[in-house]
């Protein structure tokens, strides 16, 4: 019996997310469940839809996907997403690890490609495994504050959330706003420059 994957879809633009489901419908194994315009329609999405994984946007009116997907693993760690952006280039491969992604993918990838990425993601039991480079740690690191930069190297090795605030002698709490914050400063210090607008992120 062919395992059904319950797919959601967070956009901030109607088009996106109509595409993105009439993409997934198109899979056997794959279902999309249900859909949600920003982060503040994100929790009553997760406790109407139950997904196995999401597709996020990056860019979204509000907290961007970046700390959005940070919360739901924090609270949520069963659940997998997938950050989606036009900007899904080199910049935003650490950001991404930072806030705990699955794996990311850009808006403009080829339907084989989101089903092969949402198979991948569901099929996972740990973390993803994603070389990062030199360039790409030293931006990070340059964004952060040095007492983050502890954090940060945990993060990128895919170190569980309960065993970093542990050794860190922190609260889980105190934990996802010392995290949040890390991953607003390098959004801010790397995103592309782009000013809010409908469906551009």
């Amino acid at each position: 019996m062919v395992r059904l994957i319950r797919t959601a879809v967070v956009d901030d633009h109607p088009a996106m997310r109509a595409g993105l489901a009439a993409v997934l419908s198109n899979a056997a194994d794959i279902v999309p469940a249900g859909e949600a315009a920003s982060g503040a329609e994100l929790w009553s999405l997760i406790e109407r839809t139950a997904p196995d994984v999401i597709l996020m946007d990056w860019h979204l009116p509000g907290e961007d996907g970046l700390v959005l997907c940070h919360r739901v693993k924090r609270h949520r760690s069963d659940i997998r997403v997938v950050l989606f952006s036009a900007y899904a280039d080199d910049w935003l491969v650490g950001p991404a690890l930072l806030a705990q992604a699955d794996a990311l993918l850009a808006k403009r990838a080829p339907a084989a490609v989101v089903y092969e990425t949402v198979r991948s993601v569901a099929e996972r039991k740990g973390p993803p495994v994603v070389d990062v480079t030199q360039e790409q740690r030293h931006a990070l690191i340059g964004a952060l504050d040095p007492e983050d930069v502890g954090i940060a190297g945990m993060l990128l090795l895919g170190t569980p959330l309960p065993e970093i605030a542990r050794s860190c002698g922190l609260s889980t709490s105190q934990l996802g706003e010392r995290v949040e914050g890390m991953l607003s400063a390098v959004s801010a210090a790397h995103g592309p420059a782009v000013t809010y607008d409908q469906g551009s992120g």
